[in-house]
């Protein structure tokens, strides 16, 4: 799954346009008619006697909200809906009761405030001055009283009671190194195991650990820490909420925005899979051979790819529809890389659009 946003395509396009004098985009040698090209149909080209192939917006892009590098969860330690769920009868006659918790205790209302019962109608909590009862991890509930505060109430198989919940502490979190197995050999590595206060909390067993850059994750999403964890199946980071309760997410290898009949849509490409399969196709268009800088055409449609996001020296590649690329490999942090045009063929373009039209339509 992927997220995408739609842009104002005369700004998107004047950004691209911008990198290297002209982006890339467009030459007086190229077809002045592809600009145009509408989101609905296909952009059919002729070049001579040869019918090339076709592309179109990918329409499914606009069903996506704004891109975000944590979009791919693929675990999640704490699920408030499945925690806390309606009861299909009323378990109480004295009570009507809005929602059961860990199908131990409920929630019940009484003049828009709401108290805690447990599974034998005892009240735990009055409905007095609560004005609101939610889940924040598998076994603690917040209280938001009529009075502006807020207060934590503990409630799972071994009891119930008020508990403190202090700040976070990010020391309570760690990734203990499990010894390298000898039989292996002497090239063998540690492994680690997530931990919170010393007990195991997920049982992926990872090659490396770290905690990432927040600042760094593009993302609305909202997290105490994050950390940036490789196993045998790919690249993940790791988020931890106030409450500790942690989601794993897909992290992105990869980058895609394109420009087609004046829609605008961009993407993180996630999955280490998809992602050998953009390189794959990428390498198969050959040798790329240096080019002059070709004549601006701000009204080109374009599709860019920025590689590498997790090998530390990611490249960008802007290919325009009428096939001049402009390659940008950033080698270092203080700028320093290598800037060049290429020429590939026009069908380049249309199998890239066709690439994310197809395998990112999941």
């Amino acid at each position: 799954m992927i997220n995408f946003k739609r842009k104002a395509a005369l700004v998107a396009a004047a950004a691209v346009m911008a990198l290297g004098a002209a982006g890339c985009n467009g030459s007086g040698k190229g077809d002045s008619s592809l600009g145009g090209t509408s989101r609905t149909e296909s952009a059919a080209h002729q070049n001579g006697d040869i019918q090339l192939k076709s592309y179109k917006y990918p329409e499914f892009l606009d069903q996506y909200g704004d891109s975000d590098m944590l979009a791919k969860p693929v675990y999640t330690s704490f699920d408030a809906a499945a925690t806390l769920v309606e009861p299909k009868d009323q378990p109480f006659s004295d009570y009507k009761c809005t929602a059961c918790f860990n199908d131990i205790y409920y929630i019940y209302t009484d003049d828009s405030h709401y108290g805690l019962l447990d599974r034998s109608g005892n009240v735990l909590l009055d409905a007095a001055n609560i004005k609101n009862i939610s889940a924040v991890s598998p076994g603690i509930l917040q209280l938001k009283y009529e009075s502006g505060e807020t207060a934590y109430f503990q409630a799972d198989a071994n009891g119930a009671q008020l508990v403190d919940i202090g700040d976070f502490d990010g020391s309570r979190i760690t990734f203990a190194p499990q010894a390298a197995d000898e039989s292996s050999g002497s090239d063998a590595k540690s492994t680690y195991i997530m931990q919170l206060d010393g007990a195991p909390i997920y049982d992926t067993v990872w090659t490396s650990a770290k905690p990432a850059d927040k600042s760094e994750i593009k993302t609305s999403r909202k997290f105490e820490a994050v950390y940036k964890a490789v196993s045998a199946a790919g690249t993940y980071y790791i988020t931890f909420d106030k409450y500790y309760n942690f989601c794993v997410y897909e992290a992105a290898y990869g980058f895609v925005s394109l420009k087609i009949g004046g829609e605008y849509g961009e993407s993180y490409i996630f999955g280490s899979k998809d992602y050998s399969e953009l390189e794959t196709l990428i390498a198969s268009f050959g040798r790329e051979n240096s080019a002059s800088v070709p004549t601006k055409d701000d009204n080109a449609d374009y599709i860019q790819f920025t590689l590498g996001l997790q090998s530390g020296q990611p490249r960008t590649m802007t290919l325009s529809s009428d096939g001049y690329c402009f390659t940008d490999f950033q080698l270092d942090k203080d700028g320093g890389g290598n800037k060049y045009f290429s020429v590939l063929s026009r069908e380049t373009f249309v199998d890239l659009v066709n690439w994310v039209n197809v395998t990112l339509n999941k």
